[in-house]
């Protein structure tokens, strides 16, 4: 579930919210396996939840950085069930926002003369998601 730190890490990063107001946690999550006797591998997959308090940015530039890093993380992703979400609108500058998302991370099953190693299947570089128009972006206030 290393992914769901990474996205947490990215909105910090690329939206200026603050630690306190922003909770991930796996809402669901499910495993599943090859059944090939000697590969071992799986999967897990789980909904990521995010929740952000008392949001008061432009929500389209929040579902731009995460749709963002879904492309670069998150490579199964059908375009056109990326993510849900809901708000509860506080007032005319600020609501909560619930995001969630599919998210899943392989786990490559290795055996060894001394043991077995898990290792999940690396990341993107979170840099690599930053293109043209984020750059433009960034350091941007948006209120």
């Amino acid at each position: 579930m290393n992914k769901l730190v990474d996205l947490r890490q990215h909105l910090l990063d690329t939206m200026g919210l603050q630690p306190e107001n922003l909770t991930v946690f796996v809402k669901e999550g499910s495993i599943g396996y090859c059944h090939d006797p000697v590969d071992r591998s799986f999967t897990i997959k789980y909904i990521g939840n995010v929740i952000i308090v008392d949001f008061s940015g432009d929500k389209k530039v929040l579902f731009w950085r995460i749709l963002e890093w879904l492309v670069a993380n998150e490579t199964g992703l059908k375009p056109d069930e990326a993510f849900k979400f809901s708000a509860d609108i506080l007032d005319s500058t600020k609501a909560d926002v619930e995001l969630n998302l599919p998210l899943s991370d392989t786990v490559f099953v290795i055996k060894k003369e001394n043991g077995t190693e898990l290792l999940t299947k690396p990341d993107a570089d979170i840099d690599k998601v930053r293109g043209p128009l984020s750059d433009f972006l960034e350091g941007q206030a948006f209120e």
